[in-house]
């Protein structure tokens, strides 16, 4: 969407809203080394070629694979 600046705010602000819940987990990650491992695998995972991520699918993967961790683990 090159020309249409509502959508490229509104995907950056989506990117920016989930950099910080990311920013959330890995806050939490500092007593929980599952925690840190999950959410470095997934950002492994979804690098963007500019050399970021893609903030909104690192969270995806993040909160899926430690929804899916706690299950197996209760």
């Amino acid at each position: 969407w090159p020309d249409d600046y509502r959508m490229q705010k509104y995907c950056l602000d989506k990117q920016h809203e989930a950099a910080a819940s990311v920013g959330a987990l890995l806050k939490q990650a500092d007593s929980n080394k599952v925690l840190k491992e999950i959410v470095g695998r997934c950002a492994s995972q979804w690098t963007v070629d500019s050399g970021g991520y893609n903030w909104r699918m690192v969270k995806y993967c993040s909160e899926k694979q430690v929804k899916a961790y706690n299950e197996l683990n209760r």
